[in-house]
C-alpha cells in the first residue's frame, strides 16, 4: 500500500511540475510549436556549434562549426508531432529526440540516452 502511495505521489508531482513549467512562460517566451527555422546549440560537440535548419517542406540540414573536423554536413527529412522529433539522414540513418520544450526562442531536445540539449533560434 505504501509503495502504491509513493508511485501516485510521484505521478502527481510530475504532472504538477509539467503544468507549472508550461504555465510559467513569460509573455516573451510564449509557446510556439513550430519547429521550422534555424536552431543552434553551442558546446554540444567539442566546444563547437551545431545548427539545424528545419524547412516547411519536411526537409532539414545540419552543420557543425568548430574544432572537430570529422563532422560532415547532413541533409534529410524530418517529422515532428509536437512531442517527438525524428530526423532521417539522406543515407537512411534515423535519430529520434523527445522535445522537452519549445518556445519562440529555444528548443530543448533529449536524446535516447537522456542527454538534454538547448538550441536557440537564430
Amino acid at each position: 500500500m505504501k509503495k502504491q502511495l509513493n508511485k501516485i505521489t510521484k505521478v502527481i508531482l510530475c504532472v504538477f511540475i509539467a503544468v507549472f513549467t508550461l504555465s510559467s512562460c513569460s509573455k516573451e517566451e510564449e509557446l510556439d510549436s513550430s519547429i521550422v527555422g534555424t536552431w543552434s546549440c553551442s558546446n554540444r560537440y567539442y566546444g563547437g556549434t551545431d545548427t539545424y535548419v528545419f524547412k516547411k517542406n519536411g526537409t532539414y540540414s545540419w552543420f557543425y562549426e568548430g574544432k572537430a573536423d570529422w563532422f560532415n554536413d547532413e541533409n534529410g527529412t524530418y517529422t515532428y508531432n509536437g512531442t517527438i522529433l525524428t530526423v532521417t539522414k539522406s543515407s537512411g540513418y534515423t535519430s529520434m529526440y523527445m522535445v522537452i520544450g519549445i518556445s519562440k526562442s529555444s528548443l530543448v531536445l533529449m536524446d535516447d540516452e537522456g542527454d538534454k540539449y538547448t538550441y536557440y533560434r537564430k
